[in-house]
């Protein structure tokens, strides 16, 4: 058994929300892991011995109008041209979802994640220099244009993190009608957020022998999550990261996206001034 559709980016959109939203819909199965990378491995020879194992996630999946997953590896640009060839030839009629958000705005975002995890905190402007990826990650219209080639534009539904966020039922609606379930199924926690930067907090030693209890995931998902959220308040620290961008850096970044955010907006029907490439400080 295989998808019949994916959410297929970008990183750091806002697709973990619409993953879990998606998994609460009665009509609807998701993988779990949500992201099996399964088009993006990179050797040939793996993805083929790797075919079964992805099958299996879909499991249980009978009897469900949609199944999915939601791999933002999909549209990483250094695997963009195999994940996308490869997801064609498998499942040529599977309806994609591609989530965007303002570009500057998500290097933020994506520098926050990389910087929790990371050993020693790199300012932003450098991290942004030393990978080009960042702003690759951003170019929606380049990167969409490896989808367009191959999948009709009708199959290709494009959320904006900033639509989502103003409205998410209205929102929700078009992704469950994008792919063929329920788009009055209305969750009632829609506008609440998930792994958003803000949520980045240090484990204490009580959190972490929590998370090496067997049976933790289960429990984690079978509890309420005002439950989860409250237990994790108390066992771990919240960890701020600062954005301090160099006004002439954060001008380069700017002219970076500028013609790609032009184009993407226009294909899309939005306003060119949608996103504001050189506005003031930056989100989360």
């Amino acid at each position: 058994m295989l998808p019949t559709f994916l959410v297929i980016g970008a990183a750091k959109c806002g697709t973990t929300s619409v993953c879990e939203l998606i998994a609460g819909h009665p009509e609807a199965f998701m993988t779990d892991p949500k992201e099996p990378n399964y088009f993006a491995i990179e050797e040939d020879d793996r993805f083929v011995q790797r075919r079964a194992w992805y099958e299996s996630l879909y499991g249980g999946a009978e009897g469900y109008k949609a199944r999915g997953e939601g791999s933002t590896s999909q549209t990483n640009p250094r695997r963009i041209s195999w994940a996308s060839r490869r997801l064609f030839e498998t499942v040529p009629e599977s309806r994609l979802i591609y989530m965007v958000r303002h570009p500057v705005r998500r290097i933020e975002s994506d520098w926050k994640m990389r910087s929790h995890y990371a050993k020693k905190v790199v300012p932003i402007a450098r991290a942004v220099e030393e990978d080009p990826h960042y702003i690759a990650y951003g170019l929606y219209w380049q990167n969409l244009a490896h989808y367009r080639t191959l999948f009709a534009d009708e199959q290709i539904l494009v959320v904006f993190l900033e639509d989502f966020k103003a409205e998410p039922e209205r929102e929700l609606a078009r992704v469950f009608r994008h792919i063929g379930v329920d788009p009055d199924h209305v969750p009632r926690d829609a506008d609440q957020p998930r792994m958003a930067a803000k949520d980045f907090r240090t484990y204490g030693r009580v959190a972490s022998i929590l998370r090496k209890t067997p049976g933790f995931r289960l429990a984690k998902k079978a509890l309420p999550r005002s439950l989860t959220t409250a237990v994790k308040k108390v066992t771990t620290r919240e960890r701020r990261f600062e954005v301090a961008w160099d006004p002439e850096a954060r001008r380069s970044i700017a002219d970076a996206f500028r013609d790609d955010a032009a184009a993407f907006l226009e294909h899309c029907g939005k306003p060119a001034g949608f996103w504001d490439l050189d506005g003031g400080d930056g989100g989360t």
